[in-house]
């Protein structure tokens, strides 16, 4: 016991003389700052903000031996050993090339060295190439999850990139468009999107959650010491024989914030209407409208139902050689060979409205706009229909119907909309059944009720339809997670405006008035698809409930 005392006595002697030692460099580091006529900083007593780390590389710092600690606008301060070294020189050349207004100070080797320490603790800047495969998706999502949840404690062992890299590639790996950091009062809880459901992955302590989401916000060029005002960003990160976008969201909430990263990858390429899951009937009116040379062209439905897709499956269509195709996005989702993509620049002025006025006169023969948000925006796009161009855009409405009086109540007048709008899609995404396990068995009364009146109304509208006296249900195994679902498919009515319609839209019609004369002229409603595809085997009566309103 004496001599674990007595190790204490020295340890602590060591400690104190090692201080003094450092406080007698820093004082004699403040007096050659004096003489140099520059500032003085002990960086060991300053707090750095993380952004600054941005400025000048890790690499550059050790090697030129400078360290930025404080910024307003374009003045920046620097820490620095030797303001006659070549490699200081050079790099302070280069920051002022960049208009940076350069203010030195004076700092200690060791001051220096404990400020660097920050790029290793904090950040670790390398875009790294994947090195897992991921050509393939899982076969049985139940047990890649299962895998997934023992990530934790290999994350707490790794640096931030390379954690957040091993969860880019089970991303992939499964398919999922979504990955939600959501913070809770000691942990953050981890979950993704996988055919449109979200699915617990794990809980992650706040210490290596907070590493991720400070590599996430700075790979996505956000402010790492803004953390109660909403941002959005993107970054890019290499997989195999590609590269794939992710955009970030942060949202402040009460336990920290909130990120939400949207997976956009390549891989999984442009899809064809007839893969999206348009039945044969509704792609013969749908091709009829993008088939024209001018009119408007819209998708409709909530956030998430997959419009833009639809558009961009479209323009793969009818891009050809002889036409030339301009989008205004946000973001740009997929990138489409031989079309010009631009991208909203709200902070540059150059929105949906104000791009379009330009876009025009670039000579287009067919423009997308990636959504109809305002008036000034609508009205744009419909005169833009009207003077030989083909018009394709969003909008927010429960069902293609919807979107004429949407239209209209933006101020757009009857006579300019009437003659301008072609075609009206509006869709829902559901899921698809396991192939699997898929099984099925008689419905009750009241669900072969309702199969009875769809299948009874679209035979007396012409169409011959056989009532099923067994219908497929979700069963579950462990390839879809015991779910009994496994993909999502669209599930679309296409509203065609023939002579008739545009007509009706001079008198400005409610929406059941342009569902009943659709519905009589040939047109299936969405849950009237979506009842088609329970009866084909594609999706559960559950399923569309969830996702359809019955009209």
């Amino acid at each position: 016991m004496g001599e674990d005392n007595q190790n204490k006595d020295q340890n602590g002697v060591k400690s104190l003389l090692t201080g003094l030692n450092q406080e007698f460099k820093e004082r004699e580091i403040a007096e050659k700052a004096k003489n140099m006529s520059i500032g003085y900083v002990d960086l060991t007593k300053l707090p750095i903000n993380i952004d600054l780390l941005d400025i000048i590389s890790r690499e550059q710092s050790i090697k030129a031996q400078v360290m930025p600690f404080f910024k307003v606008g374009k003045k920046l301060r620097l820490a620095v050993i030797d303001p006659e070294k070549e490699e200081t020189k050079n790099l302070i050349k280069e920051l002022k090339e960049k208009d940076f207004d350069i203010h030195l100070s004076l700092c200690s080797e060791e001051s220096l060295v404990f400020a660097q320490q920050k790029y290793k603790s904090e950040l670790h800047f390398e875009e790294k190439e994947l090195i897992a495969e991921d050509s393939a998706r899982v076969d049985n999502v139940a047990q890649e999850i299962d895998s997934i949840r023992e990530l934790p404690e290999k994350l707490k062992d790794l640096k931030s990139d390379e954690a957040l890299n091993l969860l880019h590639v089970e991303i992939l790996r499964l398919n999922a468009s979504d990955l939600h950091f959501e913070p809770q009062k000691n942990s953050y809880r981890i979950r993704a999107r996988i055919d449109g459901l979200l699915t617990d992955f794990f809980d992650l302590d706040l210490n290596t959650s907070q590493g991720l989401v400070r590599q996430i916000k700075h790979l996505a060029r956000m402010k790492l010491n803004v953390v109660n005002v909403p941002q959005d960003g993107k970054y890019s990160f290499k997989a195999t024989e590609r590269s794939v976008d992710v955009r970030v969201s942060t949202l402040p909430a009460k336990n920290g914030e909130s990120i939400v990263m949207r997976f956009l990858d390549p891989k999984k390429g442009l899809l064809s209407l007839e893969q999206l899951g348009f039945s044969e009937k509704a792609l013969v009116r749908f091709r009829q409208a993008v088939s024209l040379t001018n009119g408007l062209i819209l998708a409709t439905g909530p956030t998430g139902s997959g419009k833009t897709t639809t558009l961009h499956s479209v323009l793969h269509e009818i891009n050809t050689p002889d036409k030339k195709i301009i989008t205004i996005e946000d973001p740009v989702e997929f990138q489409i060979p031989g079309v010009v993509q631009c991208e909203v620049k709200e902070d540059q002025e150059f929105t949906f409205a104000s791009g379009l006025k330009s876009v025009l006169r670039q000579d287009p023969n067919i423009v997308m706009i990636g959504e109809i948000r305002d008036q000034t925006t609508a009205e744009t796009a419909v005169q833009a229909s009207l003077t030989g161009h083909l018009v394709l855009s969003t909008l927010h409405t429960n069902s293609s119907a919807d979107a004429i009086p949407r239209l209209l109540n933006m101020g757009v007048a009857p006579f300019v909309l009437a003659p301008a709008v072609k075609c009206i899609v509006a869709q829902r995404l559901v899921r698809t059944l396991c192939k699997d396990c898929l099984q099925y068995e008689e419905p009750e009364e009241i669900v072969l009720r309702e199969i009875k009146q769809v299948v009874d109304n679209l035979n007396n509208r012409g169409e011959k339809i056989e009532l099923p006296t067994k219908l497929p249900i979700a069963k579950g195994c462990d390839k879809c997670s015991n779910t009994g679902y496994k993909g999502i498919t669209a599930v679309s009515e296409v509203l065609f405006i023939d002579a008739t319609l545009e007509n009706m839209i001079y008198k400005n019609p409610t929406d059941m008035e342009i569902i009943k004369y659709a519905t009589e002229n040939g047109m299936r409603t969405m849950w009237e698809e979506g009842i088609l595809k329970i009866i084909n085997g594609e999706t559960s009566f559950d399923e569309i409930v969830r996702h359809i309103n019955k009209q």
